[in-house]
């Protein structure tokens, strides 16, 4: 298998600056305007938005506020598993990069070569095309620069098709280790008034926090909801305690109160202190 050596960006000046500065600038603005993350506890997981960052990022700044919190001394690289739901093509499989790298308009992560322990099952597929089309992955990217800094990290990117969540969670929790953590990637309700869309989101989030997950399977409204299941099929059996960090619809921004899309921000944490 010849590897890509990088996947570079598709949606920067779109969904995000391509001006490396402007960026920085942008996400440093978002990350301050966010409370420090003080729960003791370690965190495991983040569910957090994937519009662009107009919409949607200060949202998905109060998730990723939280890494802040992790042990930048660690002698292993950290682990991010990013788990985003497919827009653009149809699938019945995990879809998983072998790029080298990830490049932004920040820097580049090196991808995992747990990639390629993935591929010797037959749930997972290499299309490195598929993630070039895709994103809910790309938009995670400079977040997860912005907040690790000069900290050991490579990422494990994952467009989730319309797989079996509780065989997809398995696969993934047997191949994670205690320097690995999940990021899903997902918005919430789309395109209703806003006293909808905030009832909605509010029972698919209910749902979510008290990891019922036969509830969020049957109503639960996200574009994510497959990343979601499996993160709750995992966080269910390793005992990680979700905390809702932040809730906001598109229209505090936009000012468009009829056509609006939910966005959380969503900690799974573990009973081990940080």
């Amino acid at each position: 298998m010849q590897r890509e050596p990088v996947r570079t960006t598709t949606f920067a000046g779109s969904f995000y600056p391509s001006n490396s500065k402007e960026l920085d600038t942008l996400l440093s603005s978002f990350l301050k305007k966010t409370k420090p993350f003080s729960n003791p506890f370690k965190i495991k997981a983040l569910i957090v938005p994937h519009a662009g960052y107009i919409y949607s990022a200060q949202v998905a700044a109060a998730g990723y506020k939280a890494l802040e919190s992790l042990n930048s001394d660690n002698s292993l690289p950290y682990n991010f598993w990013i788990l985003g739901p497919s827009h653009q093509v149809v699938t019945d499989k995990i879809i998983v990069s072998t790029a080298k790298k990830w490049q932004s308009p920040l820097s580049s992560s090196t991808v995992s070569n747990k990639v390629f322990e993935l591929l010797d099952e037959d749930m997972f597929v290499e299309d490195n095309e598929a993630h070039k089309r895709e994103h809910s992955i790309e938009v995670q990217i400079p977040f997860i620069q912005e907040v690790m800094g000069k900290s050991k990290y490579e990422i494990i990117p994952l467009i989730i098709g319309d797989v079996d969540y509780q065989k997809a969670a398995k696969s993934i929790v047997n191949k994670m280790n205690n320097n690995d953590y999940l990021i899903v990637s997902s918005d919430l309700s789309h395109y209703m008034i806003e006293e909808s869309a905030t009832e909605i989101d509010q029972q698919t989030i209910n749902h979510i926090l008290s990891l019922d997950i036969s509830a969020f399977e049957r109503i639960g409204n996200a574009c994510g909801k497959l990343p979601i299941l499996i993160l709750l099929e995992i966080a269910r059996k390793n005992n990680w305690k979700p905390l809702l960090l932040k809730y906001d619809t598109s229209a505090s921004s936009s000012g468009d109160y009829d056509h609006v899309v939910g966005y959380a921000a969503i900690a799974f944490i573990s009973d081990e202190k940080s």
